[in-house]
């Protein structure tokens, strides 16, 4: 298995970690668990890490395509999106609807766009 395969296997376990202890915590209502909420901000970190290493040793090994720079470039809006919404729904306060589903879609259009890139780039 090449180096790309195993960072995929590596970051698809990570977001499922990501996922699964975001469900977690928000089926655990508030105040969030703190432990918990680590545990998921780390989580979420060590896979844009990741993500990061990854995208550095696709250009410097080929080069990267212009559908490439599109998919990393919606899943980087993606990854943003999650980090930004995910700040202000650590607050106390009450929890802004919008903010939640984008929250709650953001995954979904990360994991497309990585899917369909890690597809374009193993095929």
């Amino acid at each position: 298995m090449s180096v790309l395969g195993i960072r995929a296997i590596i970051y698809g376990a990570l977001s499922i970690g990501v996922v699964v202890s975001g469900i977690v915590l928000s089926s655990l209502g508030r105040p969030l668990n703190m432990a918990l909420s680590t545990v998921h901000k780390l989580i979420a970190v060590a896979s844009v890490v990741l993500a990061v290493l990854t995208v550095i040793a696709m250009r410097k090994g080929g080069g990267v395509r212009a559908m490439d720079l599109v998919l990393v470039i919606v899943a980087a809006a993606g990854l943003l999106a999650l980090f930004a919404t995910g700040a202000f729904l650590m607050n106390d306060g009450p929890v802004n609807a919008a903010l939640l589903a984008i929250h709650r879609a953001a995954p979904l259009l990360t994991a497309v766009a990585a899917g369909l890139l890690l597809f374009a780039r193993l095929r």
